[in-house]
């Protein structure tokens, strides 16, 4: 799991087609398989990708989280793990987002 901040003065979405190609410029492979809102347990709405990514020849999938806070902060949590298995890990990375609370 890995979580990012950055200052981004646009939408969610823009946002979001940012990221894309910074993971496509730097990963063999990244492709998005489904995109979904995402809200936490204290009602914070975000989006969700689930990408199969490639680095080294190995694949992963990714599920991407992507929140809003104050004053244009943007902030991303990356959680991935090998294909194989990845239905028992997805469950705990989506409880475990359902935590986050980004400053609004």
């Amino acid at each position: 799991m890995n979580v990012g901040a950055d200052l981004f003065p646009g939408t969610l979405d823009e946002y979001l087609a940012h990221i894309v190609r910074a993971f496509r410029s730097g990963l063999e492979s990244f492709v998005i398989l489904a995109k979904s809102e995402f809200t936490t347990d204290v009602g914070q709405k975000g989006t969700k990708i689930i990408a199969q990514t490639e680095s080294s020849g190995i694949k992963f999938y990714s599920s991407i989280y992507l929140f809003a806070g104050r004053n244009d902060q943007k902030f991303m949590i990356t959680c991935s793990a090998l294909i194989q298995g990845w239905d028992a890990y997805e469950k705990i990375f989506d409880t475990s987002i359902k935590t986050f609370k980004a400053p609004a």
